[in-house]
């Protein structure tokens, strides 16, 4: 059994949406069913409530751009709200997902994410679903490269974007590891 709990409820068009949380901050994800019209229908979930880079995942149904823009908005309010009222507990700091800097690439909000537990820069459209551009990777190549993921490949490896994500996801790399360095001196 769940332990999740109710946060609130959404009207989305002829649709009433349930939305629930677990309480312990161990995650920043809403669970949503459909509640009306009958029969109540699980219809997905949304990840990283806590950042500005939320992914709203259906199991079925299609909606627009549009929609599911305006309905992660609502949705991110009724985290808050939740937040605010103490239902909810934050996510814990030692996250493994850390946002870390924000650029204009093209037009476009692209967010660059530290995966701690691999040391590489993720890389998200801001606004766009699905929002994983690829993946910076540092290790022990001789300069960074960027994996694009298939959805983004052919925007991510056109040449001014492909240099862009990788000089600016270098730079906060870099600008990371020396915060880690001044936290934890080596002895």
């Amino acid at each position: 059994m769940s332990d999740r709990i109710r946060i609130g409820e959404l009207h989305l068009e002829h649709r009433t949406v349930e939305v629930t949380a677990e309480p312990a901050g161990t995650t920043s994800t809403a669970w949503l069913e459909r509640t009306y019209p009958a029969p109540h229908l699980a219809l997905g979930y949304v990840t990283e409530l806590d950042s500005p880079a939320s992914r709203l995942c259906l199991y079925r149904a299609e909606w627009s751009p549009e929609l599911r823009q305006g309905f992660k908005v609502a949705l991110t309010l009724v985290w808050v709200d939740a937040l605010a009222s103490g239902l909810i507990q934050p996510r814990e700091a030692n996250s493994a997902l850390i946002p870390i800097g924000e650029a204009q690439i093209d037009g476009a909000t692209v967010d660059f994410v530290w995966t701690s537990l691999s040391d590489h820069i993720q890389v998200r459209f801001r606004h766009l679903d699905p929002n994983v551009i690829g993946h910076v990777v540092f290790g022990d190549r001789q300069s960074p490269a960027l994996v694009a993921n298939s959805h983004h490949a052919a925007w991510a490896e056109e040449t001014d974007h492909q240099r862009a994500i990788i000089s600016t996801a270098t730079e906060f790399w870099r600008e990371r590891r020396e915060v880690v360095r001044a936290l934890f001196p080596q002895e």
